[in-house]
């Protein structure tokens, strides 16, 4: 099979592109950007069709990658030879999608259309699928490695009638592995492991069911307790918040009648002045009247005095007079005698005593003015009678001296009757002190010694309220068992407080032992669960087991076939492959070995590695020669076309050279496009 001719109408860079291929080696050398890569794409996606089509990329995508950048009609045609025949396939490709692709395959020498091969016609052509075309045929740029898929291993057997079961293979010891991965029981994720943990969990759990039953009667045990002591307190609250509202109307009773300190401090020195008892109303009456008598007898005491004592000679009775205005006027009256004396004499001295006795009047009128109004009207004004004769006179002033001296006997026997009444209560009172405001100060005192005792007397019965509402409330609390001592409001506003607090505490503590409680039981009802779910994981198990070895076994038995089949054709890849590694390192093989699944490891000090683990030139070349190996399996009749797309830029100078010469040795059997971007990997 061979390629003759190509026309590119519109195929990403590529556009009305016309190329002749000779057979043995075609070098396609164009500078980078030609579109050398673009070329080797276009001649698969006529064989195979577009790849990747359901990817959003646009490089991942091949038909949106390759769409035409100039526009245009989106494809191209084919010529090729197969089986002694000439064909041309043309295609025209939708943007889209397949839906809108075209495909028609003609007969190059009648032009007539050829209905046995499909629209994509790689399959048919190379017996192979796209993933293996590329995995051998097409050799992409820097993509010289390869796998042995399903479709080579069954070209290489020769049973392209059976690709479906090589596929298949893969498909069941996949499908068998991934069986036996989810049922093996040394793994993590294996079913029989973790059933057999599940087991072990379960075993454990259905040991926990004595403890669970333990907790449960104990958790019911403190339950009990709490509830009781709950009951009592709430109890014990109750009468103690009725006893409080009690207790504290008669506090506050006590509390409106409470006496300050300075009015104990008052009732205390008024109870020394009062010791021997309160003066009686009638004795202070009598008080009282003594002082009103004492009072009138000094006054008119004091008038008679005045009477007796002040000068009233020449004036009669109701003639009263003063005794500095008398004096001025006999004054006056000796200076205008004088005056009139001396005018008869000596005029000047006479006008001089004239003028002196009117200032001298002036002076005395004003003087007597200033006294009344500083005395006031009610000033006793003393009134000299004018007696008829010595004798009279004389015998009137011993008659009022001896009342004068009766009069101060009496007043000085009533002052000392009051004084020593009032001494019954101010025993240090002196007789210089003033007996009116004493007993006004007796009076107050025993006004306000009488409201103290009243207030003392309230503030005591409400105090023995008080004290009787206390010995009421221990004797309640006391009835409900409480052992707390009450001595006051305060104790039992306390006492109410830690009650809440601790009836808040211990149903709170109810509630969590409630909830421990409840988990308990629904463990033990999880436990009955689980001893059930052991029964039945203890039959899975057991299915699960036997499941697991026949699967293996099956497994072995498969590999084992496939490998005695493959073992058919293992000798012909294998000489291959040192044929061709010959040709690319002119050495013998030695270090490389492939397995029945055409599996190449490279040895490095006594142990298998993989060839990832060599540089890229080595790879490249431990890449082609498998290639090279597994197509020459392949295709031992009609030889296909070979697509190289510089294959070679990762190789030294040396590898280079004896690559340019496998690369001739190779296009003497197959024809090969080799396609590269530099002269000096052009074969010479």
């Amino acid at each position: 099979m061979r390629l003759f001719t190509c026309h590119v109408e519109n195929f990403g860079r590529l556009q009305d592109l016309d190329l002749d291929f000779r057979s043995g080696l075609h070098t396609v050398e164009e500078p980078n950007g030609w579109g050398k890569s673009t070329l080797a794409a276009f001649l698969q996606v006529m064989f195979y069709g577009f790849a990747n089509e359901k990817s959003r990329s646009e490089l991942g995508n091949e038909r949106r990658r390759y769409a035409p950048w100039q526009q245009g009609v989106y494809g191209g045609s084919v010529t090729f030879s197969w089986r002694g025949h000439l064909y041309r396939i043309e295609r025209v490709f939708g943007l889209k999608n397949a839906k809108e692709d075209h495909t028609a395959i003609y007969d190059a020498e009648t032009n007539l259309p050829v209905e046995d091969l499909p629209d994509n016609p790689g399959e048919t052509l190379f017996a192979i699928d796209r993933d293996s075309f590329a995995r051998t045929v097409f050799v992409a740029q820097q993509d010289c490695g390869t796998e042995a898929t399903s479709g080579i291993q069954a070209k290489i057997g020769h049973l392209e009638g059976e690709n479906a079961d090589m596929a298949d293979y893969q498909t069941v010891q996949a499908s068998l592995k991934k069986q036996m991965d989810a049922l093996t029981p040394v793994r993590k994720t294996g079913e029989v492991h973790r059933l057999r943990l599940e087991k072990a969990q379960c075993e454990s759990d259905a040991a926990r069911r004595p403890i669970c039953e333990e907790t449960l009667e104990k958790l019911q045990e403190q339950l009990d307790k709490r509830e009781l002591r709950v009951s009592r307190l709430k109890k014990e609250t109750a009468v103690s918040r009725e006893e409080l509202r009690q207790l504290s109307v008669t506090q506050q009773t006590a509390a409106n009648f409470l006496m300050e300190d300075a009015e104990l401090l008052r009732l205390q020195q008024l109870d020394a002045v009062f010791s021997d008892g309160q003066p009686q109303e009638q004795e202070m009456e009598e008080a009282e009247l003594c002082l009103a008598e004492i009072r009138k007898m000094r006054s008119d005491f004091d008038r008679e005095q005045r009477e007796l004592y002040d000068p009233h000679d020449g004036r009669t009775d109701d003639q009263p007079v003063r005794r500095g205005t008398s004096l001025a006027s006999v004054l006056v009256f000796a200076l205008f005698a004088s005056a009139l004396l001396a005018f008869f004499v000596n005029r000047y001295a006479a006008a001089a005593l004239a003028a002196l006795a009117v200032v001298i009047m002036v002076v005395v009128v004003r003087r007597d003015m200033k006294e009344e109004k500083e005395e006031g009207p009610q000033k006793p004004v003393v009134v000299v009678k004018q007696r008829t004769s010595p004798l009279d006179k004389a015998e009137d002033l011993r008659r009022k001296k001896e009342e004068l001296k009766e009069a101060r006997s009496r007043i000085q026997e009533a002052e000392e009757e009051l004084l020593a009444f009032l001494r019954q209560y101010y025993p240090d009172l002196t007789e210089e002190e003033d007996l009116s405001r004493t007993l006004q100060r007796l009076q107050y005192e025993k006004a306000e010694y009488t409201v103290l005792l009243e207030k003392k007397e309230k503030a005591d019965a409400a105090k023995e309220a008080w004290q009787e509402s206390m010995r009421t409330a221990r004797q309640a609390l006391a009835e409900t068992g409480s052992r707390q001592g009450v001595l006051s409001v305060a104790d039992l506003e306390n006492l109410i407080a830690e009650n809440t607090e601790r009836i808040e505490q211990d149903e709170d503590e109810i509630a969590g032992i409630c909830q421990q409680i409840s988990d308990v039981e629904e463990d033990l009802d999880r436990l009955s669960d689980t001893e059930e779910r052991l029964q039945d994981l203890e039959e899975q198990i057991q299915n699960k087991q036997h499941r697991y070895k026949v699967i293996r076994q099956t497994s072995a038995y498969l590999a084992k076939a496939r490998a005695a089949f493959t073992a058919r054709y293992m000798e012909p890849v294998n000489q291959a492959f040192d044929r061709y590694y010959r040709m690319l390192t002119g050495e013998e093989r030695k270090d490389y070995q492939l397995d029945a699944d055409l599996q190449i490891s490279v040895r490095e000090w006594g142990v298998l590695r993989d060839p990832a683990f060599l540089s890229e030139g080595w790879q490249d070349l431990i890449g082609l020669c498998r290639r090279m190996a597994m197509i020459d399996a392949m295709y031992e009749a009609e030889k296909p076309f070979l697509i190289f797309d510089d294959p070679f830029v990762n190789l030294d100078g040396e590898k280079l050279e004896k690559a340019l010469a496998f690369l001739k040795q190779v296009a003497e059997r197959y024809q090969v496009l080799y396609f590269t971007c530099h002269e000096s990997r052009v074969p010479r």
